[in-house]
């Protein structure tokens, strides 16, 4: 989902970050509905989707939320901060 990875340039540096307006023009639907938790969960995934690891159903599955409240939607949630939390400890070891 490389299409929602924009650059915001500051002076002279360059930051790298993924927009959560872009992703909802790609069809992620009701975002302005989530919790700020689940936008930055939402915001982590949408860093770490590499069709491996984290795939696009993944990310859907928290936009969807909004529609369900399901606790099936709650769970897999659950498990996808869980995996965040699992990537960025891997990260920082190969730092």
């Amino acid at each position: 989902m490389s299409e929602v990875k924009k650059t915001l340039k500051v002076g002279s540096k360059e930051y790298s970050y993924y927009s959560l307006k872009e992703a909802k023009a790609k069809g992620l639907g009701d975002i302005d509905k989530l919790p700020k938790s689940l936008k930055v969960l939402l915001e982590n995934l949408l860093r770490h989707e590499n069709g491996t690891t984290v795939v696009w159903d993944d990310i859907k599955a928290i936009n969807d939320w909004t529609k369900t409240k399901s606790l099936i939607a709650r769970l897999r949630i659950i498990q996808l901060a869980l995996l965040c939390k699992t990537l960025l400890v891997y990260q920082q070891l190969l730092i």
